[in-house]
């Protein structure tokens, strides 16, 4: 197996509105996120007006966290690792010029996209995906990767994909949903076949 160095010289900045906007959460909550979506978020453009947003959402905690499925770091690390070698620890938070360190936390780079996953001790707390730009990019593959990953994902863990921003849900083991999501939602171009076993 190949052996990355965390490149701590590459860093990841974003605004903390985009945190978690894209998360990876157990397929146990797939039926109380959807209800959920259904009954309770509203569109952004219902809270918006000609001074902006008028409201705010506060997303419930899901059921059942990812922390409690007891997933190990080193195997999620290892499936990113097998798909992207551009990884960073060096990731800051913040909005206008008040950016913090983001502790316990490491992404992975792709086309365009980010998989952060951030730790308690030896257990995976969290995944989820931030649009990026810069240094952790890797070459274009047209989403391949991104798809590649997210099977991976999805059916190593038992996985599935909610876009806050989006409203929808994916199940990220379902290749034909998944390369939906991508296409459709994201703007990839997928113009090879990706076959996940």
């Amino acid at each position: 197996m190949k052996k990355f160095n965390i490149k701590k010289n590459i860093e990841l900045s974003f605004h903390e509105d985009d945190f978690k906007r894209i998360e990876l959460i157990p397929n146990k909550n797939y039926f109380f996120s959807k209800k959920y979506l259904e009954e309770t978020v509203i569109s952004n453009d219902k809270l918006d007006n000609e001074h902006g947003f008028s409201s705010i959402k506060v997303l419930d905690d899901q059921p059942i966290a990812l922390i409690d499925e007891k997933i190990l770091v080193s195997e999620v690390e290892e499936v990113l690792d097998k798909i992207t070698s551009k990884r960073t620890d060096n990731i800051k938070k913040g909005y206008s010029n008040s950016y913090t360190k983001v502790k316990k936390t490491k992404a992975w780079g792709l086309e365009y996209m980010a998989v952060l996953v951030e730790t308690k001790e030896k257990y995976t707390e969290s995944i989820w995906l931030l649009e990026i730009g810069g240094s952790l990019i890797i070459e274009d593959s047209r989403g391949q990767k991104l798809l590649q990953l997210l099977l991976k994902l999805g059916n190593n863990f038992n996985l599935i994909l909610i876009d806050w921003r989006k409203e929808i849900l994916i199940d990220i083991s379902d290749q034909e949903q998944t390369e939906n999501y991508l296409v459709e939602e994201l703007g990839y171009n997928l113009d090879k076949i990706v076959i996940v076993k």
